[in-house]
């Protein structure tokens, strides 16, 4: 069963000698779509960053500082967002699939734990979306070989805006996404301003990051 825990319990797992399990995946949770994003783990990222700078291509930041990327997003079932049995049923199987869909991703990056964006009022009230939240990621937990990740509700009040400033960014370079492809761009972005957010709050070398600056320098 998934356990939500606090961020000291959350980065103590995730740095114990014997976890070999660092990246970490996050998530956006709507109605009816999840964002997903990712933080690979330092030595992937470093991997990842000397493979570019061989072939010659640019890398995209520092390969020593934590950088969340997107992964994509969920869409669920019809009638998630509705009420009664029927808003009930939707609701769960829609946490199945994204439990499904979190257990392989996390199987494929080496996944130690799961940021979920924690939807609090304007005001740091909890309110209908927390109880949404909190009772789907219960769902997840429940599925048979599903969520078993530590979970983190991380605030993500200002996600939106941060996701929509980023897709904003963007327009200079290409035609802005219509309708729905707009929305699944925005979910899988405020995934990721959730999850920066999170490793911000850190210094780099409490998820290893820091650890190799000096070697990468070096090779720079």
């Amino acid at each position: 069963m998934a356990a939500v825990v606090a961020a000291r319990e959350f980065v103590r797992r995730l740095q114990h000698p014997l976890t070999t399990r660092r990246a970490i995946l996050a998530l956006d949770i709507g109605d009816t779509t999840t964002g997903v994003a990712l933080l690979r783990d330092a030595a992937s990222a470093r991997a990842t960053s000397a493979a570019s700078r061989r072939h010659g291509v640019p890398d995209a930041g520092d390969a020593t500082r934590p950088r969340a990327e997107p992964v994509g997003t969920i869409w669920c079932a019809p009638h998630a967002g509705g009420q009664g049995p029927t808003r009930e049923a939707a609701r769960r199987k829609y946490a199945t699939d994204v439990a499904r869909q979190v257990k392989l991703l996390s199987a494929l990056h080496g996944a130690g734990g799961l940021v979920v964006g924690w939807p609090l009022e304007v005001h740091g009230t909890e309110g209908r979306r927390c109880r949404f939240t909190r009772q789907f990621v219960d769902d997840m937990a429940r599925v048979a070989g599903g969520l078993t990740l530590p979970v983190l509700l991380w605030d993500e009040r200002y996600s939106t805006a941060a996701a929509a400033e980023a897709l904003a960014a963007m327009a200079p370079f290409q035609a802005a996404p219509p309708g729905d492809d707009r929305r699944t761009i925005l979910n899988a972005l405020s995934a990721v301003a959730i999850l920066q957010d999170f490793v911000d709050s850190l210094p780099p070398e409490a998820l290893g990051y820091g650890e190799a600056e000096g070697e990468d320098a070096k090779r720079g």
